[in-house]
């Protein structure tokens, strides 16, 4: 009798340790943190604010370029876009993130980009990540090849991602289609031509991911007047780049 509790003692442990192991293992995931956004958020303020002044004074000579006929270019790095979030976002556009969605943060590499963000709920505090390639499929044509989708180290479904993105481009009236890419989902984002009440048409012909580097290039031309109002999409580019300039006024 009593080697059978023994026995039953030892089974009872051993199922302890291995449940507990794997909550462990549970825990550890949803709390992992990827290198790059750890190294993001140290970044001492005095920099982050450096970075934000650069771009926002890139994005001013990109506004004064697109505005003339002619090709046009600007290139920002992962730590000014960084910038960006970590000061101008909060201070000037604090209801964009969703509820619960805080400190966005980018890696860019060659052809791909990481974006990372804390997330917090009543039930869970974690890290959520998200690996998408990104190219430009054709002129005005975004190609979006959905990766991964982590929370922690903790696969997620991508059906997340999918769904939210095709709401916001029924939101903002941008055509979208889905296909696929070896067997990753891929979102195919159709930016229309961006004319303003002038008739002046933006055309977006280049966006390429370098190491730490985003790099956008397009052309300006002179169409005749529509007679039709901006498109949201339109008119949210509009507004981005002239609330960039002004920002960047004011502080100066």
């Amino acid at each position: 009798m009593d080697h059978r509790k023994r026995a039953a003692a030892k089974l009872g442990i051993a199922i302890a340790l291995l449940v507990g192991g794997m909550l462990g293992g549970v825990t550890w995931a949803y709390r992992h943190v990827p290198d790059f956004y750890r190294q993001s958020l140290a970044v001492d303020e005095t920099k982050q604010r450096e970075a934000n002044d650069e771009l926002l004074a890139q994005a001013t000579a990109l506004v004064s370029s697109a505005r003339k006929q002619g090709t046009w270019s600007a290139a920002f790095t992962a730590d000014q876009i960084n910038g960006w979030l970590a000061v101008d976002v909060p201070e000037n556009y604090p209801d964009v993130l969703a509820s619960g969605i805080s400190e966005p943060r980018l890696r860019i590499e060659p052809h791909r980009a990481t974006i990372a963000c804390h997330y917090t709920d009543e039930k869970v505090s974690t890290v959520v990540s998200l690996d998408v390639e990104v190219a430009l499929a054709e002129p005005n044509v975004l190609a979006l090849k959905i990766e991964r989708l982590r929370a922690g180290a903790m696969p997620l479904p991508l059906s997340t991602v999918i769904d939210g993105l095709s709401t916001v481009a029924a939101d903002m009236e941008l055509p979208l289609r889905w296909t696929k890419s070896d067997g990753a989902p891929t979102a195919l984002l159709s930016l229309p031509p961006m004319v303003d009440q002038n008739g002046t048409q933006y055309e977006l012909r280049t966006l390429e991911l370098r190491a730490g580097q985003l790099v956008l290039a397009g052309r300006t031309t002179a169409a005749g007047p529509t007679g039709h109002p901006p498109t949201p999409a339109t008119a949210a580019f509009h507004a981005l780049l002239n609330a960039s300039a002004l920002n960047l006024n004011v502080q100066r």
